[in-house]
């Protein structure tokens, strides 16, 4: 398989509390190690890119216009060269407009592959959803049906291609994660206590006030649940508020964002790491809590039936009493069997969702849109 000069296009690059930013940067980072040259392009704001991308070496970062998460940029322009010089397109996300402008400064030089991170979902679909109208009559359905493929994360997502009409060859291809050491590390427990650690956005869509609610009612005995993430925006802040209200002297504590030391601090301290959404593609938190070897939490919408079914995860449906039963189950269990269950989600990463295991069927399915050739086994034409 020859090496490819691929360009990546994504949203922010300055914003490494979003789970897209680590699948995106980090499969860029992997194919880079597996002989690709990868270009990644996305947009910033005003403090510039964050520094936890100074491992790729060709990262353009544009100054975005107009309302953030559109993703709209004046300054792609002097790229034009380098974008018609690749031999194809990555595009990560369906309301980026810099996808679009990305494909238009191709023209056809380039095929391209479309990963949509689960935004095809029917409850992502009904979040501000007269904007998302807007912005597939303008470009995204455009974008979408010129796609050579698209990659679905797992097999609801490409049900959900398939639900919205798309008739594309589809990839599966999961996200990957980096496997950190688990041998000693990580920080001295929380006195005689035991954590569950919330790690996402807070977001309605991520389910926290479910999880929250769950916990008042069993309120488990010498455990603390830690909620670690960003709120933007007023309607975030206000649920933010919300969930503050709830927690008030329940054993919740709020920490904020969190990266790097501190993120990987709280790994490989906590004893569960607990997502309950309403929607997702495939959560990196959960990737990530299974690499360090935690026992998982979570609803079966985090599309992640592989931890449950090699018994690394107790899941649960979005309903109060259902996600109460699975906190009581998981705050019941002993030291050995939640250490049990994170060596059986740890063994399942490292038998599927490595970086390079990953890096591998991506570099097949790039090679086929640009050369041809056999279909790779990853690909449903239908």
């Amino acid at each position: 398989m020859k090496s490819l000069r691929v360009l990546f296009s994504t949203g922010a690059l300055d914003n490494p509390n979003e789970g897209p930013f680590h699948s995106v940067t980090q499969l860029a980072d992997a194919l880079e190690r597996g002989g690709d040259q990868v270009t990644l392009f996305g947009t910033v704001g005003r403090d510039g890119v964050t520094s936890e991308l100074e491992s790729l070496a060709r990262t353009i970062a544009l100054r975005r216009s107009g309302p953030a998460n559109i993703h709209f940029t004046s300054g792609l322009a002097a790229f034009g060269e380098a974008i018609r010089n690749a031999h194809c397109l990555s595009l990560h996300g369906v309301w980026v407009y810099l996808n679009h402008q990305v494909v238009a400064s191709a023209g056809a030089a380039a095929p391209y592959m479309l990963t949509p991170h689960g935004c095809l979902k029917s409850h992502a679909l009904q979040i501000r959803r007269w904007k998302k109208w807007v912005a597939g009559r303008m470009y995204a359905r455009r974008l979408l049906a010129g796609a050579r493929c698209l990659r679905a994360l797992n097999e609801a997502e490409y049900e959900s291609i398939r639900a919205a009409g798309l008739g594309n060859p589809v990839c599966i291809v999961p996200n990957g994660v980096r496997l950190p050491e688990i041998d000693g590390g990580g920080y001295a427990p929380h006195g005689d206590k035991r954590t569950c650690l919330y790690l996402g956005r807070i977001h309605p869509i991520k389910g926290l006030d479910l999880l929250v609610n769950a916990w008042l009612r069993v309120a488990p005995e010498n455990w603390r649940l830690v909620v670690a993430g960003p709120a933007h925006g007023r309607r975030e802040n206000n649920f933010l508020g919300r969930i503050r209200a709830l927690s008030a002297g329940a054993g919740i504590e709020i920490v904020g964002p969190v990266n790097g030391a501190r993120k990987e601090a709280l790994l490989r301290g906590c004893d569960v790491v607990a997502l309950p959404s309403h929607s997702e593609g495939l959560p990196m938190q959960l990737l990530e809590g299974m690499a360090y070897a935690k026992p998982l939490l979570m609803t079966r919408a985090c599309n992640l039936p592989e931890a449950g079914a090699a018994g690394a995860a107790l899941e649960c449906d979005t309903a109060a009493d259902s996600m109460e039963q699975a906190l009581s189950a998981v705050t019941a269990l002993d030291r050995a069997s939640l250490a049990a269950m994170g060596m059986r989600g740890r063994e399942l990463v490292e038998r599927q969702f490595t970086w390079e295991h990953v890096a591998g069927d991506i570099q097949a399915v790039q090679s086929w849109i640009v050369s041809g050739g056999p279909v790779p086994a990853s690909v449903r034409l239908t």
